[in-house]
């Protein structure tokens, strides 16, 4: 398999819509049950300050014990507590220098290619809306956004036609890569304000899926939630555990742990209904096909485990580990997000 094809991005319908549920599903882990050993953690930011993180994610897909594919990026962030209203917080969100590299590939140009795909908001103010723990609620300035995708795409052609010229991409590799780059832009701009916060805010509900919340010290407690996948629009029963794991009041901090499976049989059905919706009258067969593949498939598991240190006295979130595992028949797919709080 060469680099680009380990790099490519699926343009196919399916994939398309399994890519909108692992970056849109966001289930609640508010606490539906009470109980002694509890701590509510805090989530007191003062408006004005500042926050530096460092965002580190690895995207691997294997078949087996064959690795497909290794992608990670990197990049550093800034976030700004503008105000403080009624419905929570108003923040700013800023991503600076995303940098992608598929380890053991020394492409540099397909390299840039790549970083500019992941870091589709590097440099763009995300304004957004977030209740009183810290989880957005909606983008407020989501023209901007748009209009930096819609910037986006002449630069991806160029860095593309680089790659032909230079002969690192074969004339197929090119029109291929050309389709995926405008397959992504495609997606990225018929997406609704919803749909696009969620996808440009992911690390930060991520980074925030613990503060402000009710957890059980030390014992795990169960819980159940529904989460609506917006492309779908099927809601889908999400099982889990949280509980904090370990609590140092002398250094005032405490690691939460957060587990989460998604219900199977709502997830496949749901896909497989959405994947026949999204087919045209020519690749309507096909997608039938793809249909009765995904309810056949015998190992179709989704599932995530986080853990996310917090700050004891204001409820800061100060590290996390967030990892999304993906059992799809025969292949593995596993993503993980690191973020820490660093100087700046």
């Amino acid at each position: 398999m060469t680099d680009l094809q380990v790099a490519r991005i699926s343009s196919r319908p399916l994939a398309a819509l399994f890519s909108a549920f692992v970056l849109l599903a966001a289930p609640s882990t508010d606490p539906q049950a009470t109980a002694q050993d509890r701590l509510t953690l805090p989530f007191k930011p003062e408006v004005g300050s500042r926050t530096g993180y460092a965002i580190v994610k690895t995207k691997r897909r294997s078949a087996g014990h064959r690795l497909e594919r290794d992608l990670k990026t990197t990049s550093e962030a800034e976030l700004t507590l503008l105000a403080e209203n009624d419905q929570g917080f108003l923040f700013r969100f800023v991503i600076r220098g995303t940098a992608a590299t598929t380890p053991g590939a020394r492409q540099p140009k397909l390299d840039r290619l790549l970083s500019r795909m992941a870091g589709i908001t590097s440099g763009v103010p995300l304004v957004y809306q977030a209740d009183g723990a810290g989880t957005p609620l909606y983008l407020i300035n989501t023209k901007e956004v748009m209009q930096a995708f819609r910037a986006m795409l002449p630069e991806l052609r160029a860095v593309v036609r680089d790659l032909a010229r230079e002969g690192i991409v074969p004339p197929a590799e090119r029109a291929r890569l050309e389709a995926s780059v405008q397959g992504t832009f495609d997606a990225l701009t018929s997406l609704s304000d919803r749909e696009l916060a969620a996808v440009v805010l992911e690390e930060v509900r991520l980074l925030f899926a613990a503060t402000g919340r009710d957890f059980p010290i030390g014992r795990k407690e169960s819980f159940e939630t529904e989460t609506t996948i917006p492309l779908i629009g099927q809601a889908i029963r999400v099982a889990g555990e949280r509980r904090i794991k370990s609590l140092d009041q002398d250094a005032g901090i405490a690691v939460v742990g957060i587990e989460t499976v998604y219900d199977r049989t709502q997830l496949l059905e749901a896909l497989a209904e959405a994947a026949g919706n999204a087919a045209g009258s020519e690749a309507a067969e096909a997608e039938r096909h793809l249909q009765t593949g995904l309810l056949a498939l015998d190992e179709f598991r989704v599932e995530e485990s986080s853990l996310h240190m917090v700050d004891l006295e204001n409820g800061a979130p100060l590290a996390l580990r967030h990892q999304r595992t993906m059992d799809l028949g025969d292949k593995t797919v596993v993503e993980v997000t690191k973020i820490r709080r660093i100087r700046q």
